[in-house]
């Protein structure tokens, strides 16, 4: 079986988190922000739809390209 990592957590406060993931390595969202929080399960679909489309729109690429690079470097020798 193969093991995945959770991407989701509660928050202290109750609320549902969600975290983008490359690979193992998180992703920055907005400066200092790797998830984002919900009020509850009923906003999860729509908030994957808002992620979905800033990755598709280009919006988080710059984020993503940094994580890819940090992850590359954990392949050389």
């Amino acid at each position: 079986p193969k093991r995945v990592k959770e991407w989701w957590f509660v928050s202290g406060s109750g609320k549902l988190c969600l975290s983008l993931r490359y690979g193992a390595k998180v992703v920055e969202i907005a400066k200092g922000k790797t998830a984002v929080e919900l009020t509850g399960e009923k906003e999860l679909v729509a908030t994957l739809e808002v992620l979905k489309q800033a990755v598709e729109s280009g919006e988080l690429d710059a984020q993503i390209d940094a994580v890819a690079g940090a992850v590359k470097v954990g392949f050389k020798k």
